[in-house]
Formats: structure tokens, C-alpha cells, sequence
């Protein structure tokens, strides 16, 4: 997902745990029910009809995916790790 999100693409996924963790329906992703195939057909032909909701999907998900790269990572995992030794 977050390659998706930093390559530009416009991101069509489920609602499963750690996907929704990572998008947001209707800004960074369009999003349909797990097991939802209609759904799913439904957002994807939106996404193809609609330049316009390409282009916010794709901007928003890029700047999203800002908060993946591995500085970001580090940097959060350091402070949890601190603040869990402190305690």
C-alpha cells in the first residue's frame, strides 16, 4: 500500500485490520467492505471515471505516505521503545 500511496497511484483496497490502519476512506483511498466484490467494482470503475478524485486520491496518498519512509520509522519506534523503558 504505502508503495502504492508514494508512487502516485490512486488506491482502491478493503476494509480489512492494518489496511484501514494505513488509508483513508475517501482521501488518501477508496475503500469497500472485505468480501465485497461489487463494491470493489464499484470503487475502481469511480476511480476510472473520475480524473478529478484521481488526482486528490493521488496527492493525498503521496503526502501519507510521507510518514512511512524510514526516518519517520525509525524515529517513532525509537520514542515508543523510550517511552516503554521509562515507563
Amino acid at each position: 500500500l504505502v508503495e502504492a500511496m508514494s508512487s502516485g497511484l490512486p488506491v482502491v483496497a478493503t476494509d480489512a485490520p492494518g489496511i484501514r490502519e494505513v488509508l483513508t476512506d475517501g482521501d488518501t483511498a477508496l475503500m469497500a467492505p472485505c468480501r465485497d466484490a461489487a463494491a470493489i467494482a464499484a470503487a475502481m470503475e469511480r476511480v476510472l471515471a473520475d480524473e478529478g478524485l484521481r488526482r486528490r486520491l493521488s496527492t493525498a496518498a503521496r503526502q501519507a505516505a510521507c510518514g512511512y519512509d524510514w526516518e519517520a520509522v525509525t524515529t517513532a519506534y525509537v520514542g515508543l521503545y523510550r517511552r516503554l523503558i521509562a515507563g
